[in-house]
């Protein structure tokens, strides 16, 4: 939810972009209804941007009510301004990834299915954050 920019610029200096997933943030023009296909649709666009070496999962999933905790997030952190202008239907929470504990199974069944092989699955399932934590502790 960054500018093209800003996520080159990301990658470029060997970051992560994480994938959130939290009800109402990942949604698309080919999936208005926000699901795991909005969200994943967001990972292939970061993949196809920056490669898959700077892309994870941060699905943002907990048990609660996801609108309620998301507005507060929204209006504490300025993130409503993505959506300025644009029309949707808000969503209580991300179908498909609606239960915390399924959500990265969820995620990781999702690329297996659409053919991603062993080695870009452990990288967007937290390898690449391991990479970068133990680029930044050493």
């Amino acid at each position: 939810m960054k500018p093209d920019e800003v996520l080159k610029a990301c990658a470029g200096k060997g970051g992560l972009i994480g994938v959130c997933a939290a009800p109402n943030t990942t949604l698309t023009r080919n999936h208005s209804n926000h699901s795991i296909e909005s969200v994943m649709e967001h990972f292939e666009y970061l993949v196809e941007l920056v490669g898959i070496e700077h892309v994870g999962f941060g699905p943002d999933t907990f048990f609660g009510d996801h609108s309620a905790i998301q507005h507060a997030f929204d209006d504490r952190l300025g993130i409503s301004d993505s959506h300025s202008g644009e029309e949707f239907h808000e969503s209580p929470y991300v179908e498909g990834l609606e239960n915390p504990a399924e959500a990265m199974k969820n995620m990781i069944a999702w690329m297996v299915n659409q053919g991603y092989d062993r080695t870009e699955i452990i990288k967007a399932a937290g390898g690449n954050a391991m990479r970068v934590m133990e680029e930044i502790l050493q």
